[in-house]
């Protein structure tokens, strides 16, 4: 080979050699920037992933806020739920007691101002149209004696729904409470009253005491002139209770009491303002049927 081709061929390798250290540098090159690319392609994708995590505490927390504007976190968060149930039951306990807390003391004695109405001459057998005037004339309806039974009293062969007989004359019987208790209903609703009767029959004294010094007093059965009780074979059921026919059966109006003298006080449309003994009072209503009612 000549001297010519010689340094053709030096000049063709030397040409190809800085081609391929250039093209080296070159493809070096570019994959740091790749490598840069994806380097800070990974590192925006966590700080992202990391704003939204930082975002979704944030709202976390903030769903946690108690009820004094500081924040919980997450496992105090479900203590307060926890500790919120515990004083739903414990609310619940407080509910269901409630009624079984201790009453106010009643008071040692109490008597109700109110006006005496007699039955006689007009109604000698109506003692309890009369024992509900009173209570009407108490609330201050301005009626007659005889209103109730001419205009309201409901009448029936059954002494428990309404009067049995005819309490104009000698010969009449009588009305419980379940009938008396229908018939002053029947009156205040034709005065268009927010009052309302109410048969509060098997009442215990103590209840009915309570009545008494909250100044309501209660239409009552007892019997007449305090004699003992006379049952008669008579009896009418209604609803859940027994009704027997007493021949001693009298209505009155209880208006005071006295603890301290055990002593009950009474309208009676017979006898007037009388006391009676507390522990015989009672164990004649109880053998009557423990019948009573009261107007709120």
């Amino acid at each position: 080979m000549n001297n010519f081709s010689k340094n053709i061929t030096r000049i063709l390798t030397c040409i190809i050699s800085l081609l391929i250290a250039y093209l080296i540098v070159v493809v070096g090159i570019l994959g740091m920037k790749n490598r840069n690319n994806l380097s800070g392609s990974n590192s925006g994708e966590q700080e992202a992933s990391q704003q939204q995590a930082t975002l979704l505490d944030a709202t976390m927390t903030d769903s946690c806020v108690g009820e004094d504007g500081g924040k919980v976190n997450g496992a105090t968060a479900t203590d307060a739920n926890i500790e919120l149930v515990v004083n739903s039951a414990t609310l619940g306990d407080e509910l269901a007691t409630w009624e079984d807390r201790p009453k106010p003391e009643l008071p040692q004695q109490y008597s109700i101002e109110m006006e005496l109405v007699y039955q006689h001459p007009e109604l000698p057998t109506g003692c309890e149209s009369v024992a509900l005037t009173m209570l009407l004339k108490y609330y201050g309806f301005d009626i007659e004696k005889t209103t109730i039974a001419k205009d309201y009293l409901i009448y029936s062969t059954n002494f428990v729904e309404g009067y049995m007989g005819n309490p104009f004359t000698t010969g009449g019987a009588g009305i419980y409470s379940p009938g008396l208790t229908r018939t002053a209903n029947k009156f205040l609703d034709a005065q268009e009253s927010d009052l309302n009767a109410k048969n509060v029959t098997d009442s215990t004294p103590e209840e009915l005491y309570r009545y008494v010094s909250d100044d309501t007093p209660v239409v009552i059965w007892n019997t007449v002139y305090f004699l003992q009780n006379q049952p008669t074979g008579l009896k009418v059921k209604w609803g859940e209770k027994t009704y027997v026919w007493d021949n001693c059966e009298h209505c009155m109006v209880l208006s005071g009491y006295d603890l301290e003298r055990n002593i009950v006080i009474v309208h009676d449309p017979i006898e007037g303002i009388i006391e009676r003994d507390a522990d015989e009072f009672w164990e004649r209503y109880e053998k009557l049927g423990s019948m009573a009612l009261i107007m709120r």
